[in-house]
């Protein structure tokens, strides 16, 4: 029996319709429709996919809102041109004080190696080492808090999260047990123990080849007697975390996000490992049937007196293969004749 491919820690779950990069293609000699997935820049069925390399890392670049479940962990990854090598690219975290927030920059974070590495957005930049970042400590992670039942009317949206290109969620600290926020005075990243406006954040569904969301605020201004901010939230090229108003679009380069999700909670990868297990489900009953055809050919050779031999087995298992089994035993046996009266 063939047990089904699961990632490490995960629980069954109930399914999603998540085709947004998967395509749909017709099979070759059947009716069924094969959907291809897109994995590392390539675009495979399952069964050119193999199982293993989902054993070989832990996390994976988000690929939609419904990645972003509520209570899921997430990383928050930034890649930018940087002074020094080891500044490219850097992981939102909180600081050893627990109050403010600081950017984890590479040689303190794990780098899985780039064969190890599983990420199913399209047109991908693979060298960057964004694609490849794990959390190497808790500071590194946040938590989502789905905000939904608390949004105003004007923030929400009725349909799936599979068709959303954005969403309001606040993120808490595993390490902290307090909220990501904004300090208004100073327009810098801290932590809050209360959720208000200034801990919800909206991510904007935004692919590019380092990156896959944009991330804002809008503030209520009722709260304070001011009238209501839009601010966009930057990471310098010195990694430089800031929450700036910029109405023309001028700094679009500094407000993306490369975050990062566990496969596990990923509903991409999720459609993916059910299509491999679909496969194995149905491969030991094909399996069966290719050893039954070919027991029975070595049961007939043997009564013919045929000497069964390496070479042979597997003569037999390419005619099997080829649909040509028939034809190859009649060959062998009429061969064995031949040879046995010479």
């Amino acid at each position: 029996m063939v047990s089904k491919l699961r990632f490490k820690g995960s629980k069954k779950r109930r399914h999603h319709s998540t085709n947004h990069h998967g395509e749909k293609k017709q099979r070759v000699g059947g009716n069924k429709a094969e959907i291809k997935f897109h994995i590392n820049n390539k675009l495979q069925s399952a069964d050119q996919i193999n199982p293993k390399i989902f054993t070989k890392c832990n996390w994976t670049s988000a690929t939609t809102i419904t990645d972003l479940k509520e209570g899921m962990p997430i990383v928050i990854g930034v890649a930018r041109k940087g002074i020094e090598d080891n500044n490219k690219i850097g992981v939102i975290s909180v600081a050893h004080d627990k109050l403010n927030i600081t950017i984890a920059k590479e040689s303190d974070l794990k780098i899985t190696a780039k064969g190890d590495s599983i990420n199913f957005l399209p047109k991908m930049n693979l060298e960057s080492p964004i694609y490849r970042v794990e959390p190497e400590n808790i500071a590194q992670i946040f938590t989502v808090v789905r905000v939904d039942s608390i949004l105003s009317t004007k923030h929400k949206v009725d349909i799936p999260d599979a068709e959303k290109t954005y969403v309001y969620i606040a993120l808490k600290s595993p390490k902290t047990k307090k909220f990501l926020s904004h300090n208004s005075e100073k327009h810098t990243l801290c932590m809050s123990s209360t959720l208000t406006a200034q801990e919800i954040f909206k991510f904007i569904l935004k692919p590019t080849d380092t990156s896959n969301f944009q991330i804002s605020m809008e503030t209520d201004g009722s709260e304070d007697g001011k009238s209501n901010e839009s601010y966009k939230l930057i990471v310098t090229d010195k990694l430089k975390p800031r929450l700036i108003c910029d109405p023309d679009d001028l700094l679009d380069d500094l407000n993306q996000f490369n975050i990062r999700v566990q496969i596990a909670n990923c509903s991409y990868a999720e459609s993916l490992i059910d299509e491999i297990n679909k496969l194995q489900t149905t491969q030991p009953d094909q399996e069966d049937a290719v050893d039954e055809s070919i027991r029975l050919a070595l049961r007939e050779l043997q009564k013919s007196g045929i000497k069964i031999t390496d070479k042979i087995y597997y003569q037999l298992k390419e005619a099997d293969k080829e649909g040509k089994l028939h034809e190859f035993l009649l060959d062998l046996k009429e061969k064995y004749l031949t040879d046995r009266r010479a």
